[in-house]
Formats: structure tokens, C-alpha cells, sequence
């Protein structure tokens, strides 16, 4: 999981009560022999400690000083989060306070977080805002198929949207349901009734987030920057990727799929239309799609470890979740997910035999069709994790 650095942030304030003195946000690169820190500007600085110079350690979270303890030196380690407060001069800081969050520490509130968020959460595409009853029906892919789900606010129902140049959560802005709209991802955790369908929400974090998938054309390892050629309209895409880009890639099935693997060297998987993936999701009910045991793209892509930007490769097929921008042939990547030929191929074949659904449906008058439903590619890559 990404160290989020969102529990320092009240501290920034609570110093500045010591007066004008340099303050830096960073994180230890190395503590010995020289403590070294580099800031979140990129900055890397040799700090050393001024006459009298205090160290005390706060729990993730704190949002003021009165229960820091002293510690020393020897309790900082690398990955640690420090606020630093002291004088600076060029790549020289001289630190009169050091206020520390253990990596170690953020790391275990990070992880109850998420567990939190995935026990008592739900996650999908809003689908209806309702101002008169308080409540957005989602979207949620679950075994059986997509489904929808009852997030209910209240007063105290804390709100935020992702900001538009960040997928941090610490990042995010407070909203309000007005600003919610049909196709935003949107995440809620509270009480869930029994049977699911309901969930009472306590937060809720949303963003409108774009999905597309293409096949690499060229890397700019410098720049870290992909160009791929896009499904839907053969065009080229620029893709931007930046330290906060998750890369994942499917592994390699071999044999297996039934028929869903994509042929080598990245060309287009068996089925796939000249248009690109479709852009609904697996149909729901009779005449849709789905692997033996109710396999669900999403949940694995969500549950892959995390490569580097150099397991990318010329010829891969990737899926790009991503914030949008002004520029519709550029993207800012969230996450990037290689070796995606046999989920593009799966689509193909769910819309396929949505369509065959829908026709012998309406030869049969109509009983018995297809449901829609939010899918496709919006829904498998989902949206940014709780970091």
C-alpha cells in the first residue's frame, strides 16, 4: 500500500506557532551514519540537530502535539514520515524540531483503514441521484453479476470527491450529494442491511474517472510516459504515469480461458469488434457471460501485486484507468494493468452474447431479455484505493 501522508497534515498548522523557521515535510532516506530526508518536493537534505533540538514521535492521525513523545535519533528509520522545523541552508537543514511518524506505524493504520473501507464498503458506478430521499442507487459487480445498491446519507454523512489532479484520499475535497452525478465511481462505508441492499452511509469518496485500453506503441522511459493505440478509435493516446501510478499485470493463463485468450503480440483478442471493447458492461440475467465460479476481473486486478513501469513492454495490451483532462488523447494514469487481452476478449464475447440475448428476446416478445447494467471497462478497473 501507497504511505499516505495525509496524518501529518494538521501538524503543518499546529507549527506554525513556533514562528518563521523553515518547516519541511518529508521522508527519511537514511538515518545513519547522516540522517538524511528527502522533501516532497524532491529536495534531498542533510539535516542535522541544533543545540537543544527536540524529537518527539505522534501517532498517526494526531492532529496536535499534547500526547508526542521524546524520542531519539536512533528511533528514526527510513520511510519514516518527519515535519522538520529548524533553519535551511541550500542542501544543509539544521533541525531544532523533528516531529516523526513511524512508516511502520501509518503503514498499520493504512491497512485497518482498508479493511474498514472493504468490510463495511461498497464500490461501483452511481447509476441515480435522488435529492428528495437522500440517496444514490450504485452499481456494484458482485458474483451473481452487477447490481444495484442503496446508499443512503444523512447529516453527518462526510462527503469528499477526489480532487481533479490527484487520486490521493488525503487529497480530496469535501462535496455534497448535489455534486454526485450518473457515471462517477463512488465508494460508501457504513451499516449494510442484511441482504445488501442498503447501506447507510457513514463516508463517501467519489470522482468522475475515465477507463480505456489500447495496445503500447512506444515508451518514454525518461518521461514515463506510454503511447497506445486506442481501441474504440485506432487513434493514438499519451499516457502519462507518475509516482502515484499503480502497475499491475494479469499473469500469463497459458492454455487456459476456454477460448478468452488473446492472440500474441498484442494484436486484437478473438471477437473483439474493429470499434474498440464495448463500452456497457456483462449483461445481467439470462444470455450473459461468466467464467465457472463467478470469476470478477475487478476483484483480481484488484488483488495483483503491483510491477514496476519497466515490466511494460511495446506490443502489451493495457487497460488505463485515469482522471480526465482537457486534452482527450492524454491521460493522467491511476492505475495500469498489462497483459489485458483475455478481459478485453471476455467483454467481446459478454457483449456478443448480450446481443443474441436481446435478440431472441424480442422474438419471443420481448419476455425474457436482457438486462444492462453499469460494466465494462469503467467498472473492472474501479477506482483509486484508500490510501
Amino acid at each position: 500500500m501507497q504511505l499516505t501522508f495525509r496524518f501529518l497534515i494538521p501538524l503543518v498548522l499546529a507549527a506554525a506557532a513556533f514562528g518563521q523557521q523553515a518547516r519541511v515535510l518529508g521522508t527519511v532516506q537514511s538515518a545513519v551514519p547522516t540522517l538524511e530526508v528527502k522533501t516532497d518536493k524532491g529536495e534531498l537534505l542533510k539535516v542535522g540537530l541544533a543545540d537543544k533540538a527536540t524529537i518527539r514521535k505522534v501517532a498517526p492521525g494526531a492532529k496536535d502535539l499534547s500526547g508526542a513523545q521524546t524520542v531519539s535519533l536512533d528511533d528514526l528509520a527510513s520511510g519514516d514520515r518527519v515535519l522538520l522545523r529548524g533553519a535551511q541552508t541550500g542542501a544543509d537543514f539544521s533541525a531544532e524540531s523533528i516531529i516523526l511518524m513511524s512508516s511502520r506505524e501509518i503503514t498499520q493504520k493504512n491497512q485497518a483503514e482498508t479493511a474498514e473501507w472493504t468490510k463495511r464498503g461498497i464500490s461501483g458506478l452511481v447509476d441515480k441521484v435522488d435529492p428528495t430521499t437522500n440517496s444514490i442507487t450504485v452499481m456494484v459487480r458482485a458474483t451473481e453479476g452487477t447490481k444495484p445498491v442503496k446508499v443512503t446519507l444523512a447529516e453527518k454523512t462526510d462527503v469528499k470527491r477526489y480532487a481533479k489532479d490527484s487520486v490521493k484520499y488525503s487529497s480530496a475535497q469535501a462535496s455534497k450529494l448535489s455534486e454526485i452525478k450518473k457515471g462517477d465511481q463512488l465508494r460508501a462505508m457504513g451499516a449494510k442491511s442484511e441482504d445488501g441492499a442498503t447501506v447507510a452511509a457513514e463516508r463517501i469518496i467519489y470522482g468522475t474517472f475515465r477507463s480505456a485500453a489500447g495496445v503500447i506503441t512506444a515508451i518514454n522511459a525518461e518521461t514515463k510516459e506510454v503511447t497506445v493505440k486506442d481501441w474504440q478509435s485506432s487513434k493514438p493516446m499519451m499516457i502519462q504515469l507518475s509516482a502515484d501510478t499503480t502497475v499491475k499485470k494479469m499473469p500469463n493463463f497459458g492454455g487456459m480461458g476456454g477460448g478468452m485468450g488473446g492472440p500474441p503480440g498484442g494484436g486484437r483478442p478473438q471477437g473483439m469488434p474493429a470499434g474498440g471493447p464495448p463500452a456497457g458492461g456483462p449483461p445481467a440475467g439470462m444470455g450473459g457471460m461468466r467464467p465457472p465460479g463467478g470469476f470478477d476481473p475487478s476483484q483480481m486486478i484488484e488483488r495483483l501485486p503491483a510491477v514496476s513501469f519497466a515490466d511494460l513492454a511495446v506490443g502489451d495490451t493495457i487497460m488505463i484507468a485515469s482522471t480526465p483532462t482537457d486534452k482527450p488523447d492524454r491521460l493522467i494514469a491511476i492505475t495500469v494493468v498489462g497483459g489485458a487481452e483475455r478481459i478485453l476478449t471476455m467483454l467481446a464475447a459478454q457483449a456478443q452474447a448480450g446481443a443474441a440475448g436481446a435478440a431472441a428476446g424480442a422474438m419471443r416478445g420481448g419476455m425474457g431479455g436482457m438486462g444492462g447494467g453499469a460494466g465494462g471497462l469503467d467498472a473492472i478497473m474501479g477506482m483509486p484505493g484508500i490510501q
